[in-house]
């Protein structure tokens, strides 16, 4: 199952500036079995990450706040979509 909950302009945020102008759409997805995550041919490696684990961030790609969201939203029982 997967939940959307974040929706982001990048326009209005603090992505480092470019030619490009985008929505991002953050989902909570629910891990359904004991099998880890696998990359496919897009995607180099796949993980789960504890929120005090994660990899550095691609500060052009992702903010924390964005990080932070999903954490909330994980957490919150009512679980509400932010959007810009």
């Amino acid at each position: 199952m997967a939940a959307l909950y974040n929706v982001r302009h990048k326009a209005k945020q603090v992505y480092e500036p470019g030619i490009r102008d985008f929505y991002k759409m953050f989902f909570l997805c629910e891990h359904v079995d004991e099998e880890p995550p696998k990359p496919e041919s897009e995607i180099i490696e796949a993980a789960f990450s504890a929120r005090d684990g994660l990899p550095p961030l691609s500060r052009g790609l992702v903010i924390e706040k964005d990080i932070e969201a999903a954490f909330v939203s994980h957490e919150s029982p009512e679980r509400t979509v932010i959007v810009d």
